[in-house]
């Protein structure tokens, strides 16, 4: 009997399989349809195993979101509709923000903790400028041990609670001889040299199809916008490509 776990997560689906394998002591011998069928019912029964064992996979992993977000809500009511995750050195964005709620990520169930000692660990409610935002004060590293589906964990929390735009930064070293130290360089694509993607292992579709459109990854209204912004108060800025490594 093989039970299977649909990804409403409401319903279970009962199959019972008929799997006579003998010795041919207690069994009378069977013709050869009987063995193409047995042969058949195996192979239904395994593709059933498979299907029940992913969608096994992907209720846990919804419960596990569904939990951070349950006891997130317990502490803040509110619908941020930007997400800010704060790269190394610009903590100090946080003086800005009209804070409403803290929450220590260690408090929060499946939650990630910053190994780094620069990064706070902590999840921020409020608004900048009358915009809600929530704001990540520490972020996650490849080479602090955890996997891509770990460090995106948080991300996928902040797209449930509702966020509708994500801003990401971080300090980094650059290539490109036109770029000096210390000023920004805007994202407009980026190459993965992990040997790991958070998109690898059964599919979530709560959070997108199997192959997300990659022809567009950074919004370029938004950084068509940023660049505006910029020019309007005289800061030098770049765009570019991230090459992403493991650190």
């Amino acid at each position: 009997m093989i039970l299977i776990l649909n990804k409403n997560q409401d319903k279970l689906i009962c199959h019972t399989f008929s799997k006579q394998f003998t010795d041919g002591k207690s069994q009378p011998k069977t013709s050869k349809p009987d063995i193409h069928k047995r042969f058949r019912d195996y192979f239904l029964a395994s593709q059933f195993k498979r299907i029940f064992e992913k969608n096994l996979f992907i209720s846990h992993h919804m419960q596990e979101f569904f939990d951070a977000v349950d006891y997130i809500r317990t502490k803040y009511k509110g619908t941020p509709h930007y997400g800010i995750i704060l790269g190394t050195g610009l903590g100090k964005l946080v003086a800005e923000i009209d804070i409403e709620c803290t929450i220590p990520y260690d408090a929060i169930p499946h939650f990630p903790v910053s190994t780094v000692e620069s990064h706070h660990g902590k999840l921020i409610f409020g608004t900048i400028a009358g915009k809600p935002v929530v704001v990540m004060q520490g972020r996650f590293h490849y080479y602090e041990g955890y996997s891509a589906r770990q460090i995106t964990f948080p991300v996928r929390v902040m797209k449930l609670l509702g966020i509708e735009k994500l801003f990401i930064s971080n300090a980094c070293g650059g290539v490109n001889p036109d770029h000096g130290v210390g000023e920004l360089m805007i994202i407009s694509d980026h190459i993965n040299l992990h040997p790991d993607n958070p998109l690898r292992g059964p599919n979530l579709d709560e959070f997108g199809p199997r192959f997300p459109d990659m022809s567009e990854p950074y919004d370029r209204a938004m950084i068509s916008q940023a660049q505006q912004i910029a020019a309007r108060n005289g800061i030098k800025i770049h765009t570019g490509v991230y090459a992403s490594v493991t650190g």
